[in-house]
């Protein structure tokens, strides 16, 4: 039995940061509360965009629109996996 290791980046267009963890937070479509810093007790909310693997990318906070269809994720899934293809 392996042990997975989750990577989760956040970027909001202001900040990003990067957290790792042993298990699934959520699920792709879900939103989630992440703490930016482990000293800080602060949460914000993430949206969990897609699970590629063990990759797991979140995008959002409390001040960014989060897709309200399934076809806005959709949209913002294909946008970011062409924008991971590109680098």
């Amino acid at each position: 039995m392996s042990n997975n290791r989750y990577h989760y980046h956040v970027e909001d267009g202001q900040f990003s940061f990067d957290i790792k963890s042993d298990k699934l937070l959520g699920i792709e479509g879900n939103v989630i509360k992440l703490s930016p810093y482990r000293e800080e007790e602060s949460e914000i909310d993430c949206y969990i965009l897609f699970i590629d693997g063990h990759y797991v990318e979140c995008l959002g906070s409390v001040e960014r629109n989060f897709p309200k269809t399934p076809h806005e994720h959709q949209e913002l899934k294909e946008l970011m996996l062409k924008t991971y293809e590109d680098k």
